[in-house]
């Protein structure tokens, strides 16, 4: 069900701060319900209450007085509201007269507000845009960083690095979502001390992309931007216009005709594109869109874009001194700031880019006839077509008939007329030539004294060179020096580590808690007889698979109780029973290996082990002996009956 609503303000209050409504709310089935006295800060919450879906006013004209007051208010609606004016271009009265509404004389704000409703229901009126198609996103630092030391320069640096990685998240998310947007930041040491999105969609469209959050060193705020109110219809629609535009946090704007006169300069905060677009169209076309970086800002670019205008950027940034040059020519008392400067700086370069063309131009349209359509044929000139071609184009569009032209009478007055005419021009055209040769002395003085700047800074670019590279060779040196440190330090680290170790397991070792045991690879002959030259107990051996007899003979001789394995390798071979020679896993007892050298320690508990599982061992020798010989009994016949 569709709800409606008429608003009226209470005339006696209409300039007071503490203006009041009337409001009439009507349903699709003919239900009113009518509220006297509704002040601002009240009309969202009644709207809500109601499930108002239109709101309908008389005229705009009428609530002037207090609509920027108005639109604060209506922009906290948190559900879709349409806008409509009803009688915007009739008195209401006579509008609902010829409807067949009943009116009698003039209305009071109560009445008024109940025939606004009503033809609001009836589908009249038409729709106001109170708020643009935008939202503004601020990134804010919530704390400010006192004055102070070292300290507070990592606390400053800290904050504006968590702003300039938000930016980028919020960027990449609004990128990702393919939403038209412009975004400035203020630049600092550690990031960026602000940042600023204009997103060129309702702010409904931002749920789950973008929300409002603080935290406590900043706050992210999402807000609806409403409509000011300052739209001025254009002076002159077909009027070709070229814009200087300085985006940024503060925009700079100038405005220049194909003359290359000043018809606006302009700067503002929170001046976007869209804000940009209908301040020139005030003026006319934008044909021209300039800056004065070689770099074009990405503002620029969308912003010609939408014109269908050419961009204009210099070959390089231009400096301040050109600047200064480029804007002499205008009232200085009109600049207000260098945003200004600079917007008009890139106007008034595009401007001498591009005045020849544009004088041919205009000159050419206007001797065929077509200078009405002078915007139209430019458009083609600077899209890459030639004059000629652009007008032909234009004419057959327009199937202008070329006048016939008349044949000048050939009288004494009209070539004294004629005469004086060109004797002006050459005047003006010496006067163009002197001023050529004045401008060319002093190009020339700029050369020179640009080359032996070139010169000295040539000259000192290569002492800084043989510097860098004297630096370099320093500091690969260093650098190999330091590798070579960090290497030794290494070494030192584990010899450090192996020394501790080794002391500890002196020590446990004198307090008869440890055992030194030799470690081997196999239990080849070689390596064997390398440790048992004197009495070994026990041994580590990490491949007891891979032996000789001869070497396990000479353990047995050697007086060797058992050996250590690793856990996998635990499984007796039945060689190792034959000799009786115990085999213990590693998991078993306390193993300490040094890393680098053959020799280990071992909990001094390892002699009881392995003498239980030695022990262990005979048993089941004893038991397979006995086992074969009851067996050569049987197969012999000793137990036969």
């Amino acid at each position: 069900m569709v709800v409606f609503a008429g608003l009226d303000a209470n005339p006696a209050e209409a300039h007071s701060a503490h203006s009041t409504f009337s409001l009439t709310v009507i349903d699709e089935d003919g239900a009113k319900r009518t509220y006297k006295e509704v002040r601002a800060d009240q009309l969202v919450r009644m709207i809500q209450e109601n499930g108002v879906n239109v709101l309908a006013f008389d005229n705009l004209a009428e609530l002037a007085p207090f609509l920027n007051r108005l639109v604060f208010e209506l922009s906290k609606l948190e559900r879709n509201v349409d806008f409509v004016e009803v009688a915007y271009d009739e008195p209401l009265e006579s509008k609902a007269q010829k409807l067949g509404l009943k009116v009698e004389g003039r209305l009071s704000p109560t009445a008024s507000s109940e025939v606004v409703a009503e033809l609001a229901k009836r589908g009249l009126g038409k729709k106001l845009d109170f708020f643009a198609p935008k939202t503004l996103i601020k990134i804010v630092r919530r704390r400010v960083p006192g004055s102070g030391g070292s300290s507070t320069l990592r606390f400053k640096r800290n904050i504006e690095t968590q702003i300039k990685f938000l930016a980028h998240r919020i960027k990449e998310k609004l990128e990702r979502a393919k939403l038209d947007f412009d975004h400035h930041v203020r630049e600092s040491s550690g990031g960026y001390s602000s940042a600023v999105f204009v997103v060129y969609t309702p702010v409904e469209n931002l749920r789950g992309i973008v929300y409002s959050s603080v935290s406590r060193d900043y706050a992210v705020k999402v807000e609806r931007v409403h409509t000011k109110f300052k739209y001025k219809p254009p002076a002159n629609p077909q009027r070709p216009l070229i814009v200087g535009y300085d985006p940024g946090m503060t925009t700079g704007l100038a405005i220049l005709d194909t003359e290359g006169n000043l018809l606006a300069l302009y700067s503002s905060k929170n001046f976007d594109r869209m804000d940009v677009a209908s301040f020139c169209l005030r003026y006319g076309k934008p044909v021209i869109v300039s800056t004065d970086v070689c770099t074009p800002p990405q503002a620029v670019k969308k912003l010609s874009s939408s014109f269908g205008a050419k961009m204009f950027y210099p070959p390089q940034d231009l400096s301040v001194q050109e600047k200064r040059e480029l804007v002499r020519r205008f009232d200085s008392q009109k600049i207000k700031n260098t945003h200004e400067r600079d917007a008009l700086a890139a106007a008034a370069k595009a401007y001498l880019f591009y005045s020849q063309l544009l004088h041919n131009t205009k000159q050419k349209t206007t001797l065929e006839g077509i200078s009405a359509h002078f915007l139209e044929v430019l458009e083609l000139v600077l899209n890459g077509k030639s004059v000629t071609a652009a007008i032909s184009e234009i004419k057959e569009k327009y199937a202008v008939q070329e006048a016939p032209k008349a044949q000048p009478q050939a009288s004494q007055s009209f070539v004294e007329s004629r005469v004086k005419e060109l004797e002006s021009e050459l005047e003006l055209l010496k006067a163009r030539v002197l001023e050529y040769e004045r401008r060319i002395v002093e190009l020339n003085e700029q050369k020179n004294s640009l080359e032996a700047k070139i010169t000295t800074l040539l000259n000192e670019r290569d002492q800084s060179l043989r510097k860098e590279r004297e630096v370099a060779i320093l500091e690969q040196r260093l650098n190999a020096l330091q590798k070579v440190l960090e290497e030794e330090q290494t070494k030192l680290k584990a010899q450090n580590v192996l020394f501790e170790r080794l002391l500890w397991m002196v020590k446990q070792s004198v307090n008869g808690k440890l055992l030194f045991v030799n470690i081997l690879e196999d239990l080849t002959l070689s390596s064997v007889s390398a440790v048992c030259t004197k009495k070994q107990e026990v041994l580590y051996v990490k491949k007891p698979s891979s032996f000789d007899k001869e070497a396990l003979a000479l353990l047995k001789k050697a007086g060797v109780l058992g050996l250590i394995v690793p856990e996998k390798e635990v499984s007796t071979p039945f060689v190792f029973e034959e000799i009786e020679m115990p085999l213990v896993s590693v998991s078993r007892v306390e193993f300490y290996e040094l890393p680098g050298v053959n020799v280990g320690a071992v909990s001094s508990d390892v002699i009881k082990t392995i003498s239980e599982e030695k022990k262990e061992l005979q048993k089941r020798v004893r038991a397979r002996k006995m086992e074969e010989l009851r067996r050569m009994l049987v197969e012999g016949g000793a137990f036969e009956d």
